[in-house]
């Protein structure tokens, strides 16, 4: 928010010119960057990272303005981390959550217990180098929930964990935004916020009375305030929003609540990624995170290109050359640490071999969050590293996030080349392998045994025609799942037991969670006819092989409607002649009575 309104005083002092002319020059590189990325099969965050590096200053010197892009992209934090924590949905880890939850933090302090010698190798001292082993402990949730999701992998026993993992890595970083002032303190670069020294003479009287524990408690009542407010007040104005069908309204609202957690935070000394985390996980248990999601993930997109692009731009392109053989070292060591450690901390805690070599090669690059605090750590308040370490541990995070694909593609092709590799021998059952999976074509018990497959179907839409195509579906034993607008119909309709999605199914990410994946059929009973024909192009792109039955209002939107991928079409026009015709058939066929 604070570079968004930096932007608008530098508009109006006249240098809004230069500004705008760097954001479209870095959303004009970053997307031909992505463009290229996307032709190689790789992901798009390292594509926007290296675009940056072009741009920089360290290169092509384009982007005039770096530290006021820089303002604009901090939008972009608040964004991402809102929306890990709307992502963040405790039900992924109620099957073995005990296991997967110790699992998950013997991953992390592991890693950043190998991580933190390696730093110190590289130069840095005993406090900067556990920043940067901490940072880099974290993996990409963006990158490896899209790679398993293109793989249709992201449901399966590993997927599965690996979801767990990151929920339970994301959960950890912001722990590890807090333990950044006194690690700074720690290393005689400050401490900033809440954990700041106090100004003048030492603090002599009784420890509770000190500024470190008054500024503290501060923090806590601060972030209670923001839970509280979340728990309380921001479903009930979501839900009031929620009525106007169009979307916007319940989109501003989570935003001002996402941005004003954030500023809160920031203004309590803390890092606003913190408050913007807990607005996206309070709002996570709503019915209306998965439209929120969708509505917040475009605008997300844009300032998160624009975040990794001028990221990249303060990486040297000449520092890249001078030190690349550190840069290679020190990402063929996060890449080897992370994988073997994961790996093997899965295997002991309950999944199969296999599974584990999935899961370790999924989570071996750093991430997203591993920017995030690489860049707190170097904040002025903490400055515990500087542009040249940011700059190197920049890179090691672009190689390893450029490499994640062809790592989960290796673990694939280890699994299908190797045996059957069991549990360890302490686990009798794998406990994290075999828990029950749903899929398309089946369901399974506790036990795990198969039952008798039943198909799935979604119907967007739970009006008059909806609500009788559900009780059709019901009597045939067909499993559904409705996609509603109507917040007071889908509080109704979960009471009584229906698995009911809120939300738009238009949005990629509503029929994702309304599990498109696994579907047979698609129903589209809603009277828009723009959300029909956008909802039934992207399910045919989504899942190619899907039935799609449609309902629209004339035969020239149902040829319209064919082309783009409809397999059936019902055109209300077409039926309500037929209804007529019967009609007038019935009545004027009947003999004529005589008039008395």
């Amino acid at each position: 928010m604070g570079g968004m309104l930096t932007l608008l005083a530098s508009a109006a002092h006249g240098s809004g010119h230069s500004v705008f002319r760097d954001i479209v020059m870095v959303l004009a590189m970053a997307g031909l960057v992505a463009l290229v990325a996307q032709r190689l099969r790789l992901a798009t965050i390292p594509a926007y990272l290296l675009a940056g590096a072009i741009i920089g200053p360290g290169a092509m010197g384009i982007v005039s303005n770096p530290e006021q892009v820089q303002k604009v992209a901090d939008i972009a934090v608040v964004l991402l981390m809102f929306g890990i924590g709307l992502h963040t949905d405790m039900d992924v880890l109620s099957r073995g959550l005990g296991r997967i939850a110790a699992s998950a933090v013997s991953m992390i302090v592991l890693c950043i217990a190998i991580l933190w010698p390696a730093g110190l190798l590289m130069g840095l001292n005993g406090p900067s180098a556990l920043a940067a082993a901490m940072a880099l402990s974290m993996s990409s949730t963006v990158v490896v929930l899209r790679v398993l999701q293109d793989q249709r992998q992201l449901h399966g026993t590993s997927g599965r964990i690996t979801l767990a993992v990151l929920v339970i890595q994301d959960l950890a970083a912001i722990a590890m935004l807090l333990v950044l002032p006194p690690l700074a303190q720690w290393a005689g670069t400050g401490g900033g916020g809440v954990m700041e020294k106090a100004d003048g003479p030492t603090h002599t009287g009784p420890f509770w009375t000190s500024p470190v524990v008054k500024n503290g408690v501060l923090a806590i009542l601060g972030v209670a305030a923001i839970i509280g407010v979340g728990r309380l007040v921001m479903p009930r104005l979501l839900k009031e929003a929620a009525r106007n069908k169009a979307g916007e309204v319940l989109t501003v609202i989570a935003m001002a609540g996402a941005m004003g957690a954030a500023a809160l935070t920031q203004l309590l000394g803390l890092n606003e990624a913190l408050g913007a985390f807990l607005a996206g996980f309070l709002l996570a248990v709503t019915p209306y995170r998965h439209q929120l999601g969708g509505q917040v993930g475009a605008v997300r997109d844009i300032f998160g290109a624009i975040f990794f692009t001028a990221i990249g731009m303060s990486v040297s392109l000449a520092g890249l050359v001078e030190h690349l053989p550190t840069i290679l070292i020190g990402t063929a060591i996060i890449l080897t640490v992370k994988s073997i450690i994961i790996g093997v901390m899965a295997w002991a805690f309950g999944t199969t071999g296999n599974t584990a070599i999935k899961i370790g090669l999924s989570l071996a690059q750093a991430g997203e969050f591993s920017i995030v605090m690489l860049y707190a750590a170097k904040a002025d308040e903490i400055a515990m590293l500087d542009n040249v370490a940011v700059s190197d541990l920049i890179a090691m995070v672009v190689v390893s996030l450029m490499l994640t694909p062809s790592l989960i593609q290796a673990a694939d092709a280890i699994n299908t080349r190797i045996r059957r590799i069991g549990t360890a021998p302490w686990n009798h059952v794998s406990t994290l392998s075999d828990a029950p999976q749903t899929t398309g074509s089946g369901e399974t018990t506790a036990e795990g045994t198969a039952e008798a497959p039943r198909k799935r179907a979604i119907i967007a839409g739970f009006g008059l025609v909806g609500r009788a195509v559900a009780d059709e579906m019901k009597r045939m034993n067909i499993s559904t799942t409705i996609v509603e607008m109507n917040p007071a119909t889908v509080q109704k309709q979960m009471a009584l037991g229906r698995r009911i999605v809120f939300g738009d199914i238009s949005s990629p990410e509503v029929l994702e969670t309304a599990g498109i994946e696994g579907a047979d059929a698609l129903i589209l009973t809603i009277p828009d006819t723009e959300t029909v024909m956008r909802a039934c192009k992207l399910a045919r792109q989504l899942h190619p092989g899907l039935f799609i039955l449609v309902r629209l209002n004339y035969v020239s939107q149902g040829i319209a409607a064919a082309s783009i991928g409809a397999s059936g079409v019902v055109v209300e026009e077409m039926a309500t002649a037929e209804a007529m015709e019967k009609i007038v058939k019935k009545v004027l066929a009947a003999p004529t009575k005589p008039h008395a």
